[in-house]
Formats: C-alpha cells, structure tokens, sequence
C-alpha cells in the first residue's frame, strides 16, 4: 500500500479510557472528521491523506491519561492490567471507527489515515506488571492504518556511556511486534532523539 501524507496531527484526549469509552469525546472525533471529510470533498483534486496519531504510547507508564498503567485507568479495571489493555484497545477502536466514518469522503475513500504508536520501552513503574509484550496492545488490522513506535536512546551526560542505547537496539523489538501482528502494515517512526538521562539536551 502506497501512503502519502499531507500532514500529521496528534488527536490527544486528554482523558482516561473509561470518559473516551462513555463517548465523553465522540462529538469533537466527528468534528475532526467532518472537518477532514469536508476539506477533501471542496477539493476533488486531492489525493492525500491525513495521519492521525491519538491515544500515542498507551503502554508507557503514566506520561499520557490514556496510558494503561495510571492510577485511574488501573482503577477503572479493578487493578487488572489485561482488563486495562482492553479498556485501552476498546478506546482506540471507538475513536478509530468514529473517525473512519466521519472523514469518510463522497467517493467513499477514508481519509484520516489512523496510526498506533508504541513508546519504546514496555517495561512500567509499577511492580505487579513486568514485562509485557507490545502487540498485546495492538487494537486490530480493522482500526490501523499505520504502526509507529518512539525510538529513543538514553545517553547519561553524567554517568559515561553506561545508559547508551544504539538506533538499533531500541527499534528492532518493536520492529519484531508489528511483524507479529501487524505484517504488510506501514511502518513510521513517529519520534526519535539522543538524550541525556533527565530527558534534557535532546538532540533530534
């Protein structure tokens, strides 16, 4: 599949998957959508698509509302981290459907092209998780267009070359994911830099 993309937008709920799962924001999904939908229909010479990135490294720990491992999203599944996967996966999906119809054009071509991002580390603060494979957060083929992870190595300015991650050390294991259970899907590295380990002095 040959994709080309016009722009690319993060779409951040700012919520945890039970409010996305309620249909908190299904009126602001449509509008989006409605928004993209109108665009490619005044303009029948278009032949782009919109990326759409949402609900971006949903298996980090707490850095987004939607990550698995918050407090309120592990709350939410009883403290069950599989129910807070699905809850997430569930989230996802009702954004991507949402999305899909609405962006929807006259001709019947999808144009919000939807991207499921993975951070590059699976492993979480909280002790009761461990290690948990990436595609286990992989919402289906029906509801990705794009699979993206965040590659980034963490070079310690104060403690030598001991937290140094090489290109492809911190890719391949996503690399492996997406060809589990995601093969023939596109793939796009959606962030990447060389950092110190406060996360300061990045170097894009």
């Amino acid at each position: 599949m040959k994709l080309r993309a016009l722009v690319v937008s993060n779409f951040c709920a700012l919520s945890e998957s039970s409010l996305i799962n309620a249909g908190s924001f299904d009126a602001g999904i449509a509008q989006l959508g409605a928004f993209i939908k109108a665009y490619a229909d005044s303009h029948p010479n278009w032949r782009e698509n919109l990326i759409v990135k949402f609900m971006h490294e949903g298996n980090v720990s707490t850095t987004y509302e939607w990550c698995v491992f918050t407090t309120t999203n592990l709350t939410a599944a009883g403290n069950v981290v599989s129910v807070a996967i699905a809850n997430f996966i569930t989230a996802y999906r009702r954004i991507s459907t949402a999305l899909r119809s609405a962006s929807t054009d006259n001709n019947g071509v999808i144009r919000a092209q939807t991207v499921w991002e993975i951070g590059q580390t699976n492993d979480t603060s909280t002790s009761e998780n461990g290690l948990i494979p990436f595609e286990s957060w992989y919402p289906g083929d029906a509801y990705v267009d794009i699979c993206s992870v965040n590659v980034y190595n963490r070079y310690g300015l104060t403690s030598g070359n001991s937290l140094w991650t090489s290109f492809e050390v911190g890719v391949l294991p996503a690399l492996e994911a997406f060809r589990r259970c995601a093969p023939g899907k596109p793939i796009m590295i959606g962030e990447s830099s060389s950092n110190d380990a406060g996360m300061v002095n990045s170097i894009s």
